[in-house]
């Protein structure tokens, strides 16, 4: 599925809901066979493309949802559950997957982090060219000893065998200067 119809932008909704007012409104002045096949077009375009974005997930919606269900699960100490969305080759400073679960679980435990994922634009999206797809979001992760770290995060996510995209690796930046300031680590990893 295309993603300008499996997941639309906010000005093509406006664009087709301006349409179908437009054209309601022109055939309720008018009352003629033209306005009404204006306005039941714009109507039905308009419906047409909520039940295609309701229906088909875009490749962005599926990395957003699994950020936001590692999240819920790290959150738990459900580490398997965290493991689920991460790639067979996932790497990240050096650890693979079983590795990165293995050294993220009693940190998070000690210090009873809590991890919170925000502000997925469409922006931070993109479709790289080998058939990954590369987001970028804000994450914060809080302790009670410590307050709240935030920083920038973006993840590459990759097509495994089975059709779902899982997280390849990310990458953590600051939250301000984004991209520009240079890679960071997360601490205690």
């Amino acid at each position: 599925m295309p993603t300008f119809l499996s997941d639309p932008t906010l000005g093509v909704y406006l664009a087709l809901l301006l349409a179908a007012l437009v054209g309601v409104g022109v055939w309720l002045r008018n009352r003629t066979r033209r306005t009404a096949v204006f306005a039941a077009v714009a109507v039905g375009l308009l419906l047409a493309l909520f039940g295609l974005d309701l229906a088909f997930e875009s490749p962005r919606e599926e990395c957003v949802r699994k950020v936001e269900a590692m999240a819920a699960a790290a959150n738990a100490r459900n580490w398997p559950a965290v493991g689920r969305h991460l790639a067979e080759k996932f790497e990240y400073a050096g650890r693979t997957k079983a590795k990165f679960l293995a050294d993220v679980a009693p940190v998070a435990a000690h210090h009873e982090a809590t991890a919170n994922f925000k502000s997925f634009d469409r922006d931070n999206f993109e479709e790289l060219a080998d058939g990954r797809v590369r987001i970028g979001f804000v994450g914060q992760f809080s302790t009670p000893a410590h307050g709240t770290l935030i920083v920038y995060l973006e993840a590459v996510f990759v097509k495994e065998a089975d059709g779902a995209y899982r997280m390849q690796t990310f990458k953590v930046y600051d939250h301000i200067t984004r991209t520009k300031g240079g890679e960071q680590t997360l601490p205690g990893l």
